[in-house]
């Protein structure tokens, strides 16, 4: 059992090496933000503790798949496998049970726990024969598979602005809709192949002009409901709620641009933080998106010209 999560912590390091960060970087740079942003959070909102506990329950579900678990019930004793799903369960929701506790929501962070027990018994089979019907079919990739991915993420989302409503929370319902921002913004960050880029037939400056297209497009069909019910509960802010959605239009545009500066490959680490620093401080987006706009032109033009 030992060896399987020396394996896991192992394969966490690479990754994170091939994103061009250093291990004895990238861990306190982890835990500092997450602190960071959890205080935030807590200052803004009442509610927040429930939604730390719903997001290490999605992330624990993402990690219970058919497959995965039939092949250590394969390689482990029983015992070993049980031992293997609820530490891996605590693990993921570790860093949220602490906080918790920090925070005075020790009821809340008693039923993390139990959850995080209690799921390592339930398996999630990652195959179904129902499909998420998705309004992204005619321009695929981004949208289309990140949807179905992500369809808990938007619904946490909306959930948390409905509840936004109801208690007079404006800022909870701001970062609902920034949460479905985020949500597109990283829609963008995992490439596509060649493939598909070369046979769109078109030049470089007409393909990325067309991907933004869809981009603000497909942005705003997930977040306009949620914008309008915010602007419908919470009139006297409508200003603040069109300003974040054009800003999340503009946030989009950077990750797009991003990901093709760099194409094909993954855009780094040091990149990925020039992007964050830059979403928290939008005057360097003067920056930020000409030299990725100028990046993405010339790799671009590599398999469109």
């Amino acid at each position: 059992m030992v060896y399987y999560f020396i394996l896991q912590w192992r394969m966490l390091n690479r990754l994170l090496k091939n994103w061009g960060l250093h291990v004895f970087l990238a861990y306190p740079l982890m835990l500092s933000s997450f602190i960071l942003i959890s205080k935030y959070l807590f200052l803004k909102s009442g509610y927040v503790e429930y939604m730390y506990m719903l997001i290490p329950v999605f992330l624990i579900t993402g990690t219970a798949e058919r497959s995965k678990n039939e092949f250590l019930r394969l390689c482990f004793s029983p015992a070993e496998y049980l031992g293997i799903r609820v530490v891996e369960n605590v693990i993921l929701a570790l860093p949220f049970i602490l906080y918790l506790l920090y925070a005075g929501k020790f009821l809340v962070a008693g039923i993390l726990l139990l959850l995080s027990v209690g799921l390592s018994l339930l398996n999630f089979s990652s195959r179904s024969s129902f499909v998420i019907p998705t309004p992204f079919s005619k321009f695929p990739f981004e949208f289309l598979v990140g949807f179905r991915r992500t369809f808990w993420v938007l619904l946490m989302a909306y959930i948390l602005g409905i509840i936004a409503m109801l208690v007079g929370n404006v800022y909870l319902g701001l970062f609902s809709l920034l949460l479905v921002i985020l949500n597109c913004f990283f829609y963008y960050t995992t490439p596509e192949r060649e493939f598909y880029v070369w046979v769109s037939c078109l030049m470089h400056r007409s393909f990325i002009w067309g991907k933004a297209k869809v981009a603000i497009t497909y942005t705003t069909v997930l977040c306009l409901p949620l914008a309008a019910l915010l602007a419908a509960g919470f009139p006297d802010q409508m200003m603040f709620i069109a300003g974040l959605q054009l800003l999340g239009y503009v946030y989009v545009i950077l990750a797009l641009l991003s990901k093709y500066a760099n194409y094909p490959k993954e855009i780094i680490f040091p990149e990925m933080l020039g992007l964050m620093i830059s979403m928290i401080l939008p005057p360097l987006l003067l920056i930020t998106i000409p030299y990725f706009y100028v990046r993405s032109q010339r790799k671009l033009k590599e398999i469109l010209a």
